[in-house]
Formats: C-alpha cells, sequence, structure tokens
C-alpha cells in the first residue's frame, strides 16, 4: 500500500499526512497517486467519450420507488441491431434482463423495471449480426422509500467541497438520508494577507446547497497558514500554530470563518488529526501545545458565538493517551466534545467497542464523573484486494458496505452522537473509500457503491429509532436492540456464521443489507435466523432471550470456485414436501439426505469469480418463509499454494497445499525452491498428496539458512499432470530461548546468542539518507519466559536525537515493534491483527509505549535505556499480559521491528526487518524449550 509512516497508521499509510493537500505540485500527486493504488497511469488529457455507453435518469442513477420502472438512456454509435442488456444484483445474480432494437434503444433508452430494492449492475451489449461489438454498464440503487428528512440524526458523510467539489454530489447524499456534513476551508486559502480574509464564492454555495438539502455542516477549522509561525521545510497545511501570535491568528481565522458562514457555522472542529501527521515542525502533535491553542480559540468562540457547539482531539484513531494528556493539560474544559476518528484499516469494526469504552471512562475521570459528547467525524475503510493482505478475508464493496453497517451500529449502541463517513465520493488517493464513484466514474457520474446502498437502507431501517441495549447472546453473535414507538428493530450478525433464534408468537419483518424486506413466520413460538458477518435486520416486538434454532444450515467453508456448493439443513418440525429454498438467483430443489431423515441437501450453482461470496436465502415452508439470513461462503480455485511458506526448523521448508475440491485429490511429483540473488534446489522429487476439502503440509529440504535472516524465496510444485503452482514468500527461522534472563544486569551477561543484525537491513528513506552503519546499526536479541519478551538491543548511531515522548517518539530516536499472538498465515478476518510498541529514551525518561490499542505506557513493563559513546542500549522487557490474545506459555508469536533516526533536523527515515504494519509482514517466532540439563 505504498510508504509507510512509522509509528503513524493512515487510510493509506501516507497520502493525507504528505500528499493529501490541494496545492501541492502534480507530479508529487501523481506518485502518491501510484503509491495507493488509486491510478493505473499518470493523468494525461481527457478520454472521448466511449461510442457505446449507458446515461443516468436521476442523478448517479440511484431511484426511489416512484422513478420505477425507468428508462436508461442509451448513446451508441457503433453499427449494431439491437441492445440486450442483463441487470445483476449485489449477490451476483440475475435480477432482470431483455433486449431491445438499437433504434428503439436511441429513442427512448432501455426499459428498466427493477425488481426490488437493492443495489445493480446494469450491463448492456450492442450486437450487430449476432456478434457482440461493444459492452457497457452502469450501476443502480433502488430505495424502498424516500429518504429521512431528519436534522438531529446521528448520519453524516464527509465531504471536500473546500477542495473544489461540485455540490451537484448533495443531491446523491440527501438521497441516502444523512443529516450533516462534515467539511472545511483551509486557513491559507481564506487569509492570504494578513488580517484579510477572502470565503470562496462556490464554497458559499456548497454550503446553502447542503443547507436546502437539510445538511447541517459540521466545518473543520484546520491547517496551517504560513503567514505565522512559518518553519522551513513544513509545509503549510502541516504547521500548526505553537506561539502567542500563532494561536490569536488562528482563533481570528476561526471568527472570521463563523461571522462570513453564520448559522451554517454552529458546528465545528478545532483542528484535524493533530496526533497524526497534521501538526509538525515545532507544535509536532504535542498535546500541550494543543491545548494552548484551545485556550485561545475556544474561549473566543464562545464569547461571539454562545450557541456553538466546539469539538475537540479530532485525533486519527483512539489515542487514549494522548487524548488523556489534553486533558490532563486542561483541555477538557475548553471544548464540547470529543472528535475522533477510529479507522478500521484491515480490522473488524468489533475490536473498536473495548476502544469506544475506555475513551468514555477517561471523558468521567476528568469530567467529574459525567459523560461528555463524543462525535466520529471520521471512519471508513478501504478496498484490500484478495491475497493483498496475505490471507486476511478481502474487503470489498460488498464487505465494505457490511462494514459501514457494524460500525454505525457500534457507534450507535455506544453513544456516539454523530457519525461520518469518510470519504463521501472516490477522490484522489482516497479512490476506494468514497460511497459513490468520482465524476468521471466508468458506471457514471457518482455511480454508487454497495456501500451507498447499505448506508441508505440503515437510515430507513433506523428511522426515528432510539437505542435501547446490547442483547446478551452467544459468543459472536451481535444483536443491538432499538426502539421506534410501539416497534422494535434489531440489527444482527455475527462473526461466525451461527443459526439463532428469538422468541415471538407473531411474524418478524426480516430485511437484508440491500433492502430486501419479506416477513418471517415464527415456528414453535420462535423466530429461526442464519446469522453471519453480512448484517440483517429484523423488525417487530420479540420477546427477551437469544437461543438456538431448530433449524440450521451447514456448508463448507471454502469451496472449488468450478464446482456447485453443497448446503445441507436441518429442517426441525418442518415438514419436508413443503419446502422451498429461495435465493435471489432461484429456487432450489431440496432432496432427503441418504444418511440422516432429519436433515436436506441442495446446491449452490458454481461460481467463477473467487474469495468471499454472499447468499440471502429464505427456506419457504407452504410459500411463507420461516428460515432466513446470508450465507457467506470462500470461494477458490480448486488448488492453491498458501502463500506463506515457513521454516519448520534450519532443515525443513513447509508449503501448504489447499485442496478446495469436492471430488478431485492431486498429487503433486516435483518442487524447487530458488532464493532471490542466491542458490536454487533445482528439481526435487516429490510424492505429496492433497485429497477433496484438505489442507496438506508438504516437508522440503530447506536453503542453507542463517537465523533471524530474511529470504526471499521462489517455490514451484509440479502436478502429476505436469501443471504448476508457485509462490514467492519470504521466510525466516527465528528460534529465541525459554529463559528468564538477569534483566538488572548487563546485556552481555544475559547469555544470548544469535539474533537480528541491522547490516544490510532495507532503509525506507524520509528526509535523508542512511550513512552506513556507524550512522545508524547494530544488533537486536530475544528470550521470553511464562511473564515476559525480553528484548536487548545495542543500536549504534552517531547522533542521538529524542525530544518527543508517548504517542510521538516514533518521531524521533527510537525502536518500534510489531507483534502478534496470530501467524502471519492466518485466514479470514484478524481479530488481534498486528500492536505496536514503541522504546525510547525520551524527556521524561525510558518509555516502553503502546501505541495502538488501547495505547499508553505498558503497565508492568521494564526498560532501562544507557548510552555509551556512539551506542545506545535497551533493555526491555514487554509482558505477555499487555499482548493481545497471549496466554501462556507463548509458543509462538509474529514479529517485526523499525529503527528509527533522527539526526536533529528531522526523521531521516527508518531502518527495518519485516513490516510492524501488517500481520501479513510479520515474521513467525520459535520459544524454544530449554536445552537439555539447563533449568
Amino acid at each position: 500500500m505504498g510508504m509507510m509512516i512509522p509509528g503513524f497508521s493512515s487510510v493509506c499509510w501516507l497520502p493525507r499526512q504528505v500528499f493529501g493537500r490541494k496545492n501541492i505540485a502534480v507530479s508529487t500527486l501523481t506518485t502518491a497517486l501510484f503509491l495507493c493504488g488509486a491510478m493505473a497511469e499518470p493523468p494525461g488529457e481527457k478520454s472521448k467519450p466511449a461510442p457505446f455507453r449507458l446515461g443516468q435518469v436521476t442523478l448517479g442513477n440511484v431511484l426511489l420507488p416512484a422513478d420505477n420502472p425507468t428508462q436508461i438512456p442509451v448513446v451508441c454509435e457503433i453499427e449494431a441491431d439491437e441492445i440486450t442488456w442483463t441487470l445483476s444484483d449485489a449477490w451476483d445474480c440475475e435480477a432482470a434482463s431483455g433486449k431491445t432494437s438499437k433504434k428503439e434503444a436511441l429513442a427512448k433508452g432501455l426499459t428498466i423495471a427493477v425488481p426490488r430494492p437493492g443495489w445493480f449492475v446494469l450491463r448492456a451489449r450492442a450486437v450487430h449480426n449476432g456478434v457482440v461489438k461493444s459492452e457497457a454498464e452502469t450501476a443502480l440503487t433502488l430505495f424502498s422509500a424516500d429518504a429521512p428528512r431528519d436534522p438531529d440524526s446521528a448520519f453524516g458523510v464527509m465531504t471536500h467541497f473546500g477542495q473544489h467539489w461540485s455540490d451537484d454530489v448533495l443531491e446523491v447524499f440527501a438521497k441516502m438520508g444523512v443529516s450533516t456534513i462534515r467539511d472545511g476551508i483551509d486557513w491559507a486559502n481564506v487569509e492570504k494577507k494578513k488580517g484579510e480574509f477572502s470565503f470562496p464564492a462556490a464554497y458559499d454555495g456548497a454550503l446553502a446547497s447542503a443547507a436546502q438539502q437539510g445538511m447541517a455542516p459540521l466545518s473543520v477549522l484546520a491547517f496551517g497558514n504560513n503567514l505565522y509561525d512559518h518553519t522551513e521545510g513544513i509545509p503549510a497545511w502541516a504547521a500548526a500554530p505553537y506561539t502567542p501570535e500563532g494561536y490569536a491568528a488562528y482563533t481570528r481565522y476561526c471568527l472570521e470563518l463563523m461571522k462570513h458562514f453564520g448559522d451554517r457555522a454552529k458546528q465545528v472542529e478545532i483542528w484535524n488529526e493533530y496526533n497524526g501527521g497534521f501538526a509538525r515542525g515545532p507544535a509536532a502533535g504535542q498535546a500541550k501545545i494543543y491545548v494552548e491553542m484551545l485556550k485561545t480559540a475556544y474561549p473566543a468562540i464562545k464569547k461571539n458565538h454562545p450557541d456553538a457547539f466546539v469539538l475537540g482531539c479530532s485525533t486519527v484513531g483512539i489515542p487514549l493517551t494522548w487524548i488523556e494528556e489534553v486533558f490532563q493539560h486542561g483541555g477538557l474544559a475548553y471544548m464540547d466534545g470529543i472528535s475522533i476518528h477510529p479507522y478500521g484499516y484491515d480490522k473488524p469494526p468489533e475490536v473498536l467497542i473495548e476502544k469506544l469504552a475506555n475513551l468514555k471512562e477517561i471523558i468521567r475521570k476528568y469530567n467529574n464523573g459525567k459523560d461528555k459528547p463524543v462525535w466520529v467525524t471520521e471512519h471508513g475503510y478501504y478496498l484490500i484486494e484478495d491475497g493483498k493482505k496475505g490471507n486476511r478475508s478481502a474487503i470489498n464493496e460488498l464487505v465494505k458496505a457490511a462494514y459501514l453497517v457494524r460500525s454505525w451500529t457500534i457507534f450507535l449502541g455506544m453513544g456516539m452522537e454523530k457519525i461520518y463517513w469518510y470519504l463521501g465520493k472516490n477522490y484522489d488517493v482516497f479512490a476506494t473509500m468514497g460511497l459513490v464513484g468520482s465524476e468521471t466514474d466508468a458506471q457514471g457520474r457518482y455511480a454508487p457503491k454497495p456501500a451507498y446502498t447499505a448506508y441508505g437502507v440503515l437510515t430507513r431501517v433506523l428511522r426515528h429509532a432510539t437505542f435501547l441495549r446490547r442483547e446478551e447472546g452467544p459468543k459472536g453473535v451481535y444483536s443491538y436492540l432499538f426502539q421506534r414507538g410501539q416497534e422494535q428493530v434489531r440489527v444482527l450478525w455475527a462473526t461466525e456464521p451461527q443459526d439463532v433464534s428469538f422468541p415471538s408468537p407473531k411474524p418478524a419483518q426480516f430485511t437484508d443489507l440491500m433492502g430486501n424486506s419479506f416477513p418471517i413466520e415464527p415456528i414453535n413460538g420462535k423466530i429461526n435466523l442464519h446469522l453471519s458477518q453480512m448484517p440483517v435486520y429484523l423488525t417487530g416486538m420479540l420477546g427477551d432471550g437469544i437461543g438456538p434454532s431448530e433449524i440450521a444450515l451447514k456448508s463448507p467453508a471454502v469451496v472449488s470456485q468450478n464446482e456447485p456448493v453443497p448446503l445441507q439443513l436441518a429442517t426441525g418440525p418442518l415438514v419436508a414436501n413443503t419446502l422451498r429454498f429461495v435465493t435471489p438467483c432461484g429456487s432450489l430443489a431440496l432432496t432427503d439426505n441418504k444418511d440422516n431423515a432429519g436433515l436436506r441437501d441442495t446446491e449452490l450453482p458454481a461460481r467463477k469469480t473467487t474469495g468471499e461470496l454472499w447468499t440471502p436465502f429464505a427456506l419457504e415452508s407452504e410459500g411463507k418463509a420461516v428460515f432466513a439470513g446470508i450465507k457467506g461462503i470462500e470461494s477458490r480455485p480448486a488448488l492453491r499454494l498458501d502463500p506463506f511458506a515457513r521454516l519448520k526448523d534450519e532443515r525443513t521448508l513447509m508449503v501448504t497445499a489447499r485442496n478446495a475440491s469436492q471430488t478431485q485429490t492431486v498429487r503433486f511429483t516435483k518442487a524447487e525452491w530458488t532464493v532471490k540473488d542466491g542458490p536454487s534446489s533445482g528439481p526435487l522429487k516429490l510424492d505429496a498428496s492433497a485429497p477433496p476439502q484438505t489442507n496438506v503440509e508438504i516437508e522440503l529440504p530447506a536453503p542453507p539458512i542463517k537465523p533471524f535472516t530474511l529470504y526471499p524465496l521462489e517455490i514451484t510444485l509440479t502436478q502429476e499432470n505436469g501443471e504448476t503452482l508457485s509462490i514467492s514468500p519470504t521466510v525466516s527461522y527465528n528460534p529465541i530461548p525459554r529463559v528468564t534472563v538477569p534483566f538488572d544486569k548487563p546485556v552481555a551477561e544475559w547469555g544470548l546468542k544469535g539474533g537480528i543484525s541491522l547490516t544490510g537491513l532495507p532503509f525506507e528513506k524520509l528526509e535523508a539518507s542512511h550513512g552506513g552503519e556507524a550512522d545508524l546499526g547494530g544488533t537486536v536479541q530475544l528470550a521470553s519466559d511464562d511473564k515476559f519478551l525480553f528484548i536487548a538491543a545495542r543500536i549504534r548511531d552517531d547522533a542521538n536525537f529524542q525530544e518527543y515522548f508517548g504517542f510521538n517518539t516514533w518521531r524521533g530516536d527510537n525502536i518500534q515493534i510489531g507483534i502478534s499472538t496470530e501467524m502471519p498465515w492466518a485466514s479470514g478476518e484478524w481479530e488481534n491483527g498486528t500492536q505496536e510498541f514503541s522504546l525510547a529514551q525520551t524527556p521524561n525518561g525510558p518509555e516502553f509505549f503502546e501505541s495502538s490499542g488501547r495505547g499508553g505506557l505498558v503497565a508492568d513493563a521494564k526498560l532501562i535505556v544507557t548510552r555509551d559513546g556512539d551506542v545506545t542500549t535497551y533493555r526491555a522487557a514487554l509482558p505477555w499480559s499487555a499482548v493481545l490474545g497471549a496466554t501462556p506459555p507463548v509458543n509462538t508469536f509474529s514479529f517485526a521491528l523499525f529503527f528509527n533516526d533522527n539526526d536533529g533536523k528531522g526523521r531521516k527515515g527508518y531502518l527495518h526487518w519485516g513490516n510492524i504494519k501488517g500481520l501479513d509482514a510479520l515474521q513467525p517466532f520459535l520459544v524454544m524449550p530449554p536445552a537439555k540439563g539447563n533449568p
């Protein structure tokens, strides 16, 4: 995902912090777009419109009930006899199809009757003499009702009218049902001469348009101005004020903006992500300097605008220690609410629950036991292609939609008052985060994404509903109960597939993620559901208690993309001959299981696509739904090699073959490995078989290796039929002793051997080049016992500089650790992912600091840092109790290191062993038992 700033997580690792402003050089922005995968080629002249394309009947082709059926305009400038078309839904099921003559299509468009609410892709083909000459497509959304217009709702979206967006996109957001937008006009753009303020007419117009759509703006009062507190080498947008003159000038900007926009600037936010990359130079993200800015700006704002609502903190992530430091300096008294940006990155939304609970505890601690409003002013997910994060499940547009609903429900359940999705539309380096496409989206201007549709369904289902409680249930089941008048609404999902029931003598209304809704009948006084990672809604007055279901649905977890998917139903008390299994793709026949009279069998058709596949379904008895849900199945090639080969020991290389086929056994007869720029094994005879639906570990002789060294390999296995499979892993063998070291004694007396050498490690240049081992070099050794992971580091650095502490220690000389109890080859959603810790000798003394998770100084950690000549020695002990999921004795864990270098003129860059920013880039470690005869 491009470059990475050590110690800081960003949506695309880098762009908003370095490239995210509009006034940067085009060449720099182009580089950033390449780094983040947002562009396939450099920007050039605008391409000509395609000669065959589909238009829009409404902006974005967002349809309300009154718009259906609709007529989609067609442009066809090529020779064709007829236009054929298919309409497919979010689940990849064909919902409708048709054909018409070219003449009719040009005159009237394509007449499309969308059969049910949801998100769809319309694909058209221009056909001449029976041959398809060209294809075109567009996306559509059909909502089941008009958008709610509730000015008090929590639902918002991030826009960038201050960066010259066109305001017509507001029409699309209004149909989605949001009540507020978040935007800002930068200080440097409105005060270009000291004391002279000018506001762009286009921005005025955008806020006026938002008001007409019933959307109240939240104004971000942010970003530096080179007229004040300018520091050479620090871009204006990162130059936060740090002097009384700078604070006063920033305050004038705030007051002028609020005066100019009047009622359209009643809700404001003091700065943006101060703890991240938007406060550099002397400010350097320091909480105490931020508080000084608050202490100047907040009283002035409240004096001139007493009814204004002022948000503070505006943090990237939920850095609890940084927020607490703001409160310790008195900052909580200078804000009306707390703003956070708890991005999920590659973690599922549920990891935020504990962090939000901890945040509320800290607020009460410094607010006399009382709560204070918390707003989530940015949150979102970028897409992760299948395989780009190892075995972590891909985040595609449908998963992004599910994560939106799960996140928003959690936020509402935790009392967050306003919630804004970042970003409203795909834009610049945030090219996959949008709810709709860009103006030039291949599917049409502001083409809706599934997350847009899911957001619109959520606002409608929860219209005027009040959160009551999260209901207790089986582990992994999430049930959030809302009340609307005399009606209950539940938002439901499970992190692992589960079949559950709710007491109810009456039917309830089931609604899927895309808004398709139908009644579901109780069986024996219970509503029965299949829950998965795709959220669903249940509306109706149900009894308390989530229990098991008498009806259950099972399938293989992983299937071959070329084979039908077997499903098995336990139908409980239902009469077999009255049952139908209905999906958006059609009804499936049920047959009696030959081995068990209580089971029924069916199968989904084979799918060509890979990754997670999702199928909404209803089990109907006598024409009425009695069991419903969304079934998830992982579709894979029939045979593949796991991308994570690993060294079992110094002599054995392990490769895992995964056979997803239901019927075919595969035999491997030959293998070969090659070390990049190194030796090759040559052909190796092999006799290994992978039976159907199994994962088989295959042992190969390892290349000559040195422990704690990274080896990039090319591995190829050959099948009996001559076909080959190849992977390109980086492997290492990292054994550390299980021993309690004499921590208080010098490292030389710890008795450790071997370890990680900094010699030859890659250097990520940020502001200066690496000057060799005298500039930054050394060694790191590790050991473990049941209480601690011990780390001994001797780092040679010709210029030691560390004036930061806490969350910001990564800006100076320090060591950063990435660690996880999950292994890099873990599949599915990564529950724990990677934790980050920092070791530094700060102005406050040695700090062992967690910069992810809860954050803060690590309880019970030990750290001694000494400097002798040009060598800094770290003696550290990380308690296993601070590592998520660690249960002693810890036998395996994943690990990586960054070594940051700052010689007093900014961060030069960092050496890295592995990569602390993702579980897929960590390396496996083995804790070895003591040698025989040793205690």
